[in-house]
């Protein structure tokens, strides 16, 4: 199911910038002293939920931890030329900014919900979720872990309910 049309100028800035977005993540991490590789991945389908699947852009290889773990970009054209901080006072948008100061994806964005769902079907312990607003801006990289009581008392029980 679409929501908008799906072949809106918003999906295809997203879709001619996805790449530029990983070359990002992986200079950024590179900054931080942190080698990664990034493997493109298709649809995973889910072994313990037939019918539930994922899209990730990427699997991540980061040789500061152990286990491999998932990257989502997010190419927002309206938030294109900004910084994570100018997005932030766009109270619409899907990352807040603390009173501290940090950003963060917010625990009610559907992207939440979507990062969640595919840390359960491709069985990750984490995903980068990586906002990219330009190549003339810093891109904002959030390490989200599976938050398991929220999966299975939450998100799963309204799925459930969804699709019976």
């Amino acid at each position: 199911m679409f929501y908008s049309d799906p072949h809106s100028a918003a999906l295809s800035y997203g879709k001619v910038n996805e790449h530029n977005a990983i070359e990002a993540y992986i200079d950024y991490k590179k900054a931080q002293g942190i080698d990664v590789s990034v493997e493109s991945v298709g649809m995973i389908l889910s072994k313990d939920r037939p019918g539930f699947g994922a899209s990730l852009d990427g699997i991540v290889s980061d040789s500061s931890v152990d286990k491999k773990g998932g990257l989502e970009v997010k190419c927002p054209i309206s938030k294109s030329n900004m910084t994570a901080d100018e997005a932030c006072s766009d109270n619409t948008f899907y990352l807040i900014k603390d009173k501290n100061g940090n950003i963060n994806l917010k625990k009610n964005a559907n992207y939440f919900y979507q990062v969640l769902g595919q840390m359960y079907v491709a069985k990750l312990k984490w995903v980068d979720f990586d906002v990219w607003c330009g190549p003339e801006k810093n891109i904002f990289v959030e390490r989200i872990y599976f938050d398991s009581e929220m999966w299975f008392e939450n998100c799963l029980l309204k799925l459930d309910l969804f699709y019976k």
